[in-house]
């Protein structure tokens, strides 16, 4: 699974209450950009991420809504 990844969760917990650049997130998560770029590009490859482009900058955030369609889906797999 996409968040089956340390570092993969451990960005998205940055990015659930608030939109942040990937700058940021690099620093926060004590990461390259390029290591934040490459597990951003999966997380929106997964559609778990908006991204907003606001002059020079891109905001990312977690897509909670998809993000909790998918735990009621894997719930109901389970549950089957």
């Amino acid at each position: 699974m996409i968040l089956s990844d340390p570092a993969r969760l451990s960005l998205c917990r940055h990015m659930v209450n608030e939109a942040i650049t990937t700058s940021d997130l690099a620093r926060r998560a004590n990461m390259t950009r390029p290591q934040v770029s490459r597990h951003l590009a999966k997380l929106r490859s997964a559609g778990l991420l908006t991204s907003e482009r606001s002059g020079r900058n891109v905001y990312h955030r977690v897509d909670v809504n998809h993000l909790m369609h998918i735990g009621v889906e894997l719930l109901r797999v389970i549950v089957r």
